[in-house]
Parts: structure tokens; C-alpha cells; sequence
């Protein structure tokens, strides 16, 4: 079965205000998405990207974000689970309860810090043989910028428009119209199906 991709675009937020409650695809300033987890990592994702700079085809690699009163944020993977900080050390993990990332907002993008420890930062690691995500200690990031990637852009999901409603009016062509071999559609809008 061939799957058809996805028409949906993503757009990047660029202030701390547009961060609201939605479906995001998470990329860190290397220009590596957030993607599944596996043993205590986040895989990373090549974004595709439109000529207008948006990210499309992303359905495997969208993140749920939602957005709480005080700020914080979860991070809800495409499978339903939560990211969290997990175990001892640098782990990450997914849990069935949400668990909460402070969010900080400077001029080099977003930044997620474990809720119970701010001295922290979800970064992608960029040691050869470590090309994945997970939480680090933020001395250990700012002693290698080059290496440790924690400052992330937020691509939104862009709002679909929707359709007019479907009235039939003007729709219709006279019977007079109708020649031997048209094909009549009948469509019924209160269950948006058609007979033929």
C-alpha cells in the first residue's frame, strides 16, 4: 500500500508570544528535527523543506505541543506519549503522563529545560556515533557549541482553510442543459457524500 504524503505545512514561530497550544515540528540550529524515541535518545529527522522555507511532509516527526498556564510546555510525540527526562544522567524518555520542559525564548530560538532542573537543556549531540538528541548540562553545551546544538525553531502547523459550504446554488444546469451522456452527481451536504 502506498501511503500519500502529507500537504500540510509548517511554518517558524520567531517570538516567545506565538507560542501557543498546537502541532510543531521541533528543529534544533544544526537543522535537525526532533523525531521517535529509542534507548534513551531522540532520533533525529531531516526536515523536508518547501522553496518558501515552510517544512512539509512531516506526519512521523510532528510533536503535539501544548502549553500550560505558567509557561511550561509538554512535549507530545506522533505515538502519544510524552517526552521526558529519563533515568540518571543525560537520558531521555517517553512516559504516558505529561511531563513539563520550561521553555526560554532568546535571540538564537527556543530552548527546553527538564522541569526539575533549569541548569539543563534537550540539545542534539553531534559526536560522531551520537548524531541524537537528549538532555545535557548547559556548561557542558556552552563549552562546545559546535558540537552540542540546543537552541531550536519551532515550525507550527499552518492553518488550514476550509471549505465552503456546500449550498448547490448555481450548482444545478437546467434540464434543457443536460445533453445524452452527461453525468448527473448527486450530492448530499448534510453528510458530505455524493451518489453516482
Amino acid at each position: 500500500m502506498v501511503r500519500a504524503e502529507s500537504t500540510d505545512t509548517y511554518s517558524a514561530i520567531t517570538s516567545a508570544d506565538e507560542l501557543v497550544s498546537g502541532k510543531y515540528v521541533v528543529v534544533a540550529s544544526n537543522n535537525k528535527a526532533l523525531g521517535t524515541v529509542s534507548s534513551n535518545w531522540v532520533l533525529s529527522v531531516d526536515p523536508q523543506y518547501t522553496t518558501d522555507g515552510k517544512i512539509t511532509n512531516a506526519d512521523g516527526y510532528c510533536y503535539t505541543v501544548t502549553v500550560n498556564e505558567d509557561g511550561s510546555v509538554y512535549l507530545c510525540l506522533p505515538n502519544g506519549k510524552y517526552l521526558a527526562r529519563s533515568g540518571s544522567k543525560n537520558n531521555v524518555g517517553e512516559v504516558t503522563s505529561p511531563y513539563a520542559w520550561t521553555v526560554t525564548f532568546g535571540e538564537n530560538g527556543f530552548r527546553f529545560h527538564p522541569n526539575d532542573d533549569s541548569a539543563r537543556s534537550l540539545a542534539y549531540n553531534g559526536t560522531s556515533g551520537s548524531e541524537k538528541f537528549r538532555q545535557y548540562a548547559d556548561t557542558t553545551i556552552s563549552g562546545q557549541p559546535n558540537t552540542y546544538y540546543a537552541n531550536f525553531t519551532l515550525y507550527k502547523l499552518d492553518e488550514q482553510p476550509e471549505d465552503p459550504p456546500f449550498t448547490g446554488l448555481g450548482l444545478m444546469p437546467k434540464l434543457s442543459e443536460l445533453v445524452d451522456g452527461d453525468t448527473v452527481v448527486i450530492y448530499n451536504p448534510t453528510h458530505g457524500t455524493a451518489l453516482g
